[in-house]
């Protein structure tokens, strides 16, 4: 499946009259689609990403290490729509979650994500980029060189 896929249900969702679980669901596949597109773009460039839960926060830690400042802004862009699809999902008390006006910018947030993804990751930055994040897992997975 193509993750855009989410992103246009998320829109979809969104935009429609409100109700709490179009809304809650919008954020959460909203998260799916830019966390889905980052994976499928990272492992792209020969980047492994766990398959396991944890591979929410590496895929955070990679883009934060890219020494690229639009994808560190974009891995804390992708915290926070993690942290919103948590509470969308979990936290049934957060209202925040049921806000139009804050479900429609938290799916501008994931296109942003995914748009910005996508264009550095195949720009002319490429390959520092991942440069950078392989030196990052190196020392993440404790295989770095010392020099």
């Amino acid at each position: 499946m193509e993750p855009k896929k989410f992103l246009e249900l998320a829109q979809v969702l969104a935009f429609e009259p409100s109700h709490p679980a179009k809304l809650r669901t919008a954020i959460s596949r909203a998260y799916y689609a830019a966390y889905n597109v980052s994976v499928e773009t990272l492992e792209n460039m020969g980047v492994q990403i766990s398959k396991g839960p944890s591979g929410h926060g590496q895929v955070q830690r990679f883009l934060g290490n890219s020494k690229n400042q639009e994808l560190e802004q974009i891995s804390s862009d992708l915290g926070t729509l993690h942290s919103s699809r948590l509470a969308a999902d979990y936290r049934l008390t957060d209202l925040r979650t049921e806000n139009p006006t804050n479900v429609k910018a938290l799916v501008g947030h994931a296109k942003k994500v995914i748009d910005t993804v996508e264009r550095c990751c195949t720009g002319p930055n490429k390959h520092a980029i991942i440069t950078a994040i392989k030196i990052h897992e190196q020392v993440e997975n404790g295989t770095a060189h010392k020099g």
